[in-house]
């Protein structure tokens, strides 16, 4: 079995009361124990607040990260 841990909540209010994100010791705490307990993949996305900065600041060597982008209108070039 595969655990990857969403970083949502590392960058910004997210949640069920959406009411505070992790301090950027609480993350780093978070990320180091992912480390040692086998969790080296997060999952991201680009509105995920302060998440890649943190996780730069952190450094991502030793992770897998999967990262959603936002969506992208579709060209038509069938005009020209």
């Amino acid at each position: 079995m595969k655990i990857i841990l969403g970083g949502a909540q590392i960058g910004m209010k997210y949640g069920v009361s959406n009411v505070s994100s992790f301090s950027r010791e609480n993350s780093y705490d978070l990320l180091e124990n992912a480390l040692k307990t086998g969790i080296n993949t997060i999952d991201l996305a680009s509105n995920y607040g302060l998440s890649h900065e943190i996780l730069r600041e952190f450094g991502v060597d030793h992770f897998m990260i999967h990262s959603k982008l936002p969506s992208i209108k579709r060209y038509d070039n069938s005009h020209r």
